[in-house]
């Protein structure tokens, strides 16, 4: 049977490939995530044309909405929801962490511009080396350049005792980790979404997602080995949980 409406969620090129016959056969389409701003992926270019491609809207942001209405679609079709990732993460888990415990760290491929990527890796590799505590690493996602990223941080955990690396975990393995981590280092969106339903402070490297919605337990550094120190040191900082982020709402 036809369906009535067809739900698109996000910004991965693998859509443009799903939505094209849609569009084909007149379908009504209705898109998650849209309006938002990564500088530093192609993702940018996918998901507004995910956007003129659709009928129907559900952003995660106000300021999302303000974008997709400049972009000159009808108010009725663009609808505030949050960001629906985080209703399985309900109630919540704020655990209380007396001493440090490990960074969890998580590097994309910089697909604007991979050369710049390969670059901030060895920095944020640097930064992790000067930082004496034990670090989670998980592989990239599967977006162009993935491999040498994955291979990149393969060899850097090797022969390092208290650096664990695996490629990937499935997302209640990774909620978990979250939980559990003093402090999430690198370029996922995960770290402006979730992570702070967890009470999880956030050094933001680079430019990945230069242009999205910031919540205020995520510190933005450059990617050089110094600044991203300088925010792993703020972020382990009683002081940073104490500006009070931690007892508000997460950001959608």
């Amino acid at each position: 049977p036809k369906p009535d409406l067809v739900l698109v969620l996000g910004d991965r090129y693998e859509l443009l490939e799903i939505i094209a016959p849609l569009v084909k056969s007149n379908l009504a389409i209705a898109h998650m995530h849209g309006g938002e701003i990564t500088e530093g992926a192609f993702d940018d270019r996918i998901r507004h044309a995910l956007t003129k491609l659709s009928h129907l809207h559900f952003v995660s942001h106000e300021s999302y909405k303000d974008r997709l209405l400049q972009m000159g679609e009808e108010p009725f079709r663009v609808h505030v929801v949050g960001a629906p990732a985080l209703d399985v993460l309900e109630p919540c888990p704020r655990p209380t962490k007396l001493t440090p415990t490990y960074i969890l760290a998580v590097f994309h491929p910089v697909t604007i511009d991979p050369g710049h990527g390969h670059h901030q890796l060895r920095e944020l590799q640097a930064a992790l080396d000067a930082v004496d505590m034990p670090v989670v690493v998980i592989g990239p996602n599967a977006d162009p350049g993935s491999a040498v990223v994955d291979q990149a941080w393969r060899r850097w955990a090797s022969g390092r005792a208290r650096v664990s690396y695996t490629n990937a975990v499935p997302p209640h393995r990774f909620w978990n980790l979250m939980a559990g981590a003093s402090v999430q280092v690198g370029n996922s969106s995960a770290g402006m979404i979730e992570a702070a339903s967890f009470g999880l402070p956030v050094v933001n490297v680079g430019t990945r997602q230069q242009g999205r919605f910031c919540p205020p337990n995520v510190i933005n550094v450059p990617c050089l080995a110094a600044d991203i120190q300088e925010g792993i040191r703020q972020a382990l900082d009683p002081a940073f949980a104490g500006l009070g982020w931690q007892d508000g709402e997460s950001c959608p």
